[in-house]
């Protein structure tokens, strides 16, 4: 009600009540079409950072949730066939680590150590995706992303139509 009162009120009459710090108030006499534009103004500014903000947040979630979609879209291949890579292996061994490289040599130990511990972190995440739904899952994920970026777009378009 106080606010209604200050920021309707008042104005109507060109009354300007400021609020002090140390809790006591100001009033002064005023224009009062000068008050209406300079309130309507602010909510006007309110409104923008609101949306601003909330465009934001819908850019992080997008961005979230894309990274969930490229996790989950790479967890589903075969553990056996992740770093089937004849570009850069040439030889597997039965659960799929690399044996040799393309050019033939041996791989390395450090390489090989590389290559069980990216295995191990794609067999965690393969389980994973798969106790979840697998592919049913990943499509799940996608059209939130969509529905995400329908949100973002909507946002992007109505903050576009009113700055222009």
């Amino acid at each position: 009600m106080c606010d209604e009162l200050r920021d309707e009120t008042m104005v109507e009459l060109g009354v300007r009540l400021e609020d002090k710090a140390d809790g006591s108030s100001v009033w002064s006499l005023e224009d009062p079409v000068a008050l209406k534009r300079e309130i309507e103004s602010k909510k006007a500014q309110k409104k923008r950072e609101a949306r601003l903000k909330e465009r934001r947040k819908l850019e992080t979630k997008v961005q979230e949730k894309t990274k969930e979609l490229q996790r989950w879209t790479k967890a589903l291949v075969d553990p056996v066939e992740f770093l089937r890579d004849e570009s850069k292996y040439g030889s597997w061994d039965e659960a799929g680590l690399p044996l040799t490289f393309a050019d033939g040599s041996e791989i390395s130990k450090k390489a090989r150590k590389q290559a069980v511990k990216e295995m191990d972190k794609h067999v965690k995440d393969h389980t994973e995706v798969e106790a979840r739904g697998g592919q049913t899952y990943v499509q799940t994920v996608e059209k939130e992303l969509n529905d995400l970026q329908e949100q973002l777009n909507h946002a992007t378009a109505s903050s576009d139509e009113e700055s222009a």
